[in-house]
């Protein structure tokens, strides 16, 4: 397996991937139709916009995942760091190492533009996601919570 930065020609293959990204029993949201469509979106800006770095791990000819990368700015220190927009590896390829290796890359590409930290989001149904960040050396920093109120207001 070969990790490098996209080429123009692998965007046809990380489309189809992207659509993991929707999958309803890790996502957690009761839109779902809003989601998917948000999600659309996301991927196009993501493969548009020059200020996403994007790497794939390729398998002979085959993207088999990919990790979208960018700035962000921390909200309470406004400090400069990486932030793991998307981190996606196909299903056949899940526990062959696929996700930690597109992570460590993603891990150098921070330290190589300075950054102290490298972030990322990751809905909490999504089990085997959080247990790779864990396993990596992640931790929560903030915990976002929700509950659904009836429309009666009950």
């Amino acid at each position: 397996m070969v990790i490098r930065e996209m080429k123009e020609n692998d965007k046809a293959q990380i489309v189809p991937l992207a659509v993991r990204l929707n999958r309803t029993d890790v996502v957690g949201v009761n839109d779902f139709t809003s989601f998917r469509r948000k999600q659309e979106t996301l991927l196009n800006e993501t493969l548009t916009d020059p200020s996403f770095t994007i790497y794939v791990a390729k398998e002979e000819e085959a993207v088999v995942g990919y990790i979208a990368l960018r700035e962000h700015m921390h909200y309470f220190t406004e400090e400069k760091q990486g932030y793991v927009a998307a981190l996606v590896v196909a299903s056949e390829h899940e526990g062959k190492n696929v996700g930690k290796r597109l992570l460590a890359k993603g891990e150098q590409w921070a330290k190589d533009h300075g950054y102290t930290y490298l972030k990322l989001d990751v809905f909490g149904a999504n089990k085997r996601a959080i247990s790779l960040y864990q396993k990596a050396g992640y931790q929560v920093e903030t915990c976002s919570m929700i509950k659904e109120l009836n429309r009666d207001g009950v």
